[in-house]
């Protein structure tokens, strides 16, 4: 029993392949290869996030009048299916792509500078709602002020009920 490659492992392999494509004809060779259906739209779509993906420096984009070709460049039709996967996947890092080719050196910002993984975006949303509950408590600190006399209306040992929902949500959101 033969193999059917998924929609990702056919993109992948026509781009290695080194032929300028357009989606159109992406979508009809992946059809082919994996025995599923392709449009043109789920066909930019992968290539959206391949182009997203740590794959991106490598991925050209060529117009010739109003139709795109895509390929990869030269030096990274060396990539084997797999160090091509795993960069998209994360697993084979840019820096490592560097090393072990360096002509690809050539469309690289950074090396050490990775894509970030759905891991560190939600990291960092958890940093951003955190900042966002201390400006909450900053605000919250400064309406319990009486603006006469600055004197705290309620005592600092007693916090009333909407202090210690933010402080919840604090210990909550840096876990």
């Amino acid at each position: 029993m033969s193999h059917k490659m998924t929609k990702i492992e056919a993109a992948l392999h026509l781009l290695l392949n080194g032929e300028a494509l357009t989606v159109d004809d992406i979508a009809r060779r992946i059809s082919i290869e994996t025995g599923r259906a392709t449009t043109g739209n789920e066909t930019s779509t992968l290539l959206s996030q391949l182009a997203s993906s740590n794959l991106g420096p490598f991925i050209q984009r060529r117009r010739q009048g109003r139709t795109l070709f895509y390929t990869l460049v030269e030096e990274a039709r060396s990539l084997s299916l797999e160090q091509a996967f795993g960069l998209i996947s994360g697993e084979y890092s840019l820096a490592s792509a560097g090393a072990d080719h360096p002509a690809l050196l050539l469309y690289m910002d950074d090396p050490e500078e990775e894509s970030q993984t759905a891991e560190q975006v939600s990291e960092e949303s958890h940093l951003d709602e955190a900042l966002q509950v201390q400006e909450e408590i900053a605000t919250a600190a400064s309406a319990q002020t009486d603006s006469g006399s600055g004197d705290m209306v309620n005592e600092p040992d007693e916090p009333d009920e909407d202090t210690i929902n933010i402080h919840m949500r604090v210990k909550i959101s840096l876990g």
